[in-house]
């Protein structure tokens, strides 16, 4: 009679879906043992089933080992798993009878604690988690409750399985984890309008085609040749356009200074922030460190100012005498404030820098793709 070695149900679903699945030997006294953490049958192969192959050894270990219907021992496929993908932790407990002589014993050497109650926690949870996979239009905060909610039980786990309830919990956290991140993104993304479309008006004598508008006549913008709203040009969307998108943009006659702004704002060093009109003093602009392009341009840094002067328009003037140890007695120039930038042209007046300060009120002149003179030397050797 052959005989089976095994964990319990739900010992084999962690086994398999955390650490690469137990080894199947068939020996030759007609035994059939299954042995933990083994990696004859492939890690990769096994991990890739998830909660699915959870649930399959659950079903076969509760209800009887069907040899042909699972398809061993010839190993070329699966063969035909029946009606074992349901609830992956409903049989953990489960053990294979042995009071038929026709029934495949189960002798289990490591019985799983009677009072572990991580159990009905991974059962309520992992039914959270097919509720929130079913639903349609599912948010981030819908899925960040169910998130804290496995972290507040992962933190009072009983240690009674210790190690694998964990990594059963982190299973968990990592899914959802994934889903929040795609569920963020589709809300970010803005509805796209349909395209809009070319119509013949009745009684125009020249049968011109006129173009429709959208239905509310909101304003557009054409990104990868679909019209968007203005309204849907969030924070979160610009981020997540190419740099020529943005650039782009910038040049639409429909985008407004706010949504200019928004965009330029993209572009920034982290942590530094645009200087305000009501901020320039001789004492304030004394305090400019350093000019820099962000292209591959050489930059003046370690900058040492000399005078700073106000014209009869109250354009401001600094004049740089030093920087990375050479004397260079350059002036930059104010122009003009744009979007909320205030810009100073360099020695050539086509180079054009936004006056920015950073936590420590340094200040930087910064040349940003979409400024003039992005790419070009200002001032050569």
């Amino acid at each position: 009679m052959a005989r089976i070695n095994c964990h319990s149900a739900f010992k084999h679903y962690e086994m398999f879906h955390s650490r690469g699945g137990d080894v199947i030997n068939i020996g030759s006294n007609n035994t059939t043992i299954f042995n933990c953490g083994g990696s004859h049958l492939g890690g990769g192969f096994w991990g890739g089933f998830g909660l699915g192959l959870g649930n399959a050894f659950g079903s076969l270990f509760s209800g009887g080992f069907g040899m042909g219907g699972f398809g061993f021992p010839l190993f070329g496929g699966l063969g035909n798993f029946g009606s074992i993908w349901s609830n992956p932790l409903d049989n953990r407990n489960s053990r294979v009878s042995n009071s038929s002589p026709n029934t495949t014993a189960c002798n289990c050497d490591d019985k799983e604690p009677a009072k572990n109650i991580d159990n009905a926690k991974f059962a309520d949870l992992t039914g959270q988690l097919k509720d929130l996979q079913q639903k349609e239009n599912v948010t981030p905060e819908e899925i960040q409750a169910v998130i804290d909610k496995v972290q507040d039980a992962r933190n009072k786990e009983d240690g009674i399985e210790g190690v694998n309830d964990k990594k059963t919990y982190d299973n968990l956290l990592k899914t959802l984890n994934n889903m929040k991140e795609k569920a963020e993104k589709a809300k970010a993304a803005p509805v796209k309008q349909p395209a809009t479309q070319a119509i013949v008006q009745p009684g125009d004598d020249d049968g011109a085609q006129k173009t429709a508008a959208p239905s509310d006549n909101e304003p557009t913008v054409t990104i990868d040749g679909n019209p968007v709203k203005l309204s849907d040009l969030t924070d979160d969307y610009i981020k997540g356009l190419s740099d020529e998108d943005k650039l782009a943009l910038l040049n639409d006659p429909n985008i407004t200074p706010e949504l200019r702004a928004k965009i330029k704002k993209s572009f920034y060093k982290p942590g530094l922030d645009n200087v305000k009109e009501s901020e320039l003093n001789e004492t304030t602009l004394k305090n400019l460190i350093e000019v820099i392009d962000v292209s591959e341009i050489t930059d003046f840094k370690n900058v040492k100012v000399g005078k700073v002067t106000k014209d009869n328009n109250d354009n401001w003037t600094i004049q740089m005498i030093e920087a990375n140890g050479k004397t260079r007695n350059i002036n930059y120039v104010q122009v003009e404030i744009v979007d909320g930038e205030i810009i100073f042209h360099g020695k050539n007046n086509a180079q054009h820098y936004v006056l920015q300060k950073d936590k420590d009120n340094k200040l930087h002149l910064m040349q940003y793709k979409y400024h003039d003179g992005y790419g070009t030397p200002d001032v050569r050797g």
